[in-house]
């Protein structure tokens, strides 16, 4: 039975099966994938897969943790410079673009994990952190910003999907529609600096 380090010294690493993960999805498609075609394009029998990772869950999301640190390092080369409205958009042209370029690995970035992974919650922490950054010309209040950046990219992460999947429309349709999102998500970002959140029913019932 071939070891870790025996691999290692024919250069089938950690990283290369996940490499080659992320390139067979990038080529055939979420649909299509299968751990089995990771170890063919590696050369190496499916067991292999199993000296670096101890379950195919634990395989999938360290592919899922590499789509995703391809997407933190898109945003990481944005301008710091911009504020406000600058910001948002840049953010959001830089997440549209990535997707339009990478759907599956997009898809993949942003599909829940299949167990408890500490790299995924970390870029995870890391991705919010870029949103919320985003955010900061806005003058929304500290305690609010992560989760207005939560509200914020989950409606922008919806149009992306919308659009990559080919639902409600294609073409100019989708442009016309994504600068109206970028208008509803200024004004929303405005309105949230004035509101710390809504109170809990029962405290308003008391008033």
């Amino acid at each position: 039975m071939t070891s870790q380090a025996a691999l290692e010294l024919i250069g089938v690493t950690k990283e290369k099966f996940i490499a080659a993960g992320l390139n067979l999805l990038e080529e055939i498609g979420l649909d299509r994938f299968r751990i089995e075609k990771v170890a063919e394009l590696c050369r190496v029998r499916s067991a292999s897969i199993y000296k670096y990772f101890k379950s195919s869950d634990e395989f999938q999301d360290a592919l899922t943790a590499g789509a995703l640190a391809l997407l933190v390092d898109v945003h990481r080369d944005a301008s710091s410079n911009q504020m406000g409205r600058d910001a948002l958009e840049a953010f959001a042209q830089l997440e549209r673009a990535y997707a339009l370029a990478h759907p599956t690995l997009y898809a993949v970035a942003l599909r829940a994990p299949r167990g408890p992974s500490a790299e995924l919650r970390l870029l995870r922490q890391i991705y919010m952190g870029a949103a919320t950054k985003m955010l900061r010309g806005y003058d929304i209040p500290q305690a609010v910003a992560p989760e207005i950046a939560n509200c914020l990219s989950a409606a922008l992460q919806g149009f992306v999907n919308a659009e990559i999947t080919g639902r409600g429309g294609a073409g100019l349709e989708f442009d016309r529609n994504y600068d109206r999102l970028l208008d509803m998500l200024d004004a929303g970002a405005r309105a949230a600096r004035r509101s710390q959140g809504r109170q809990p029913l029962e405290l308003v019932a008391h008033r």
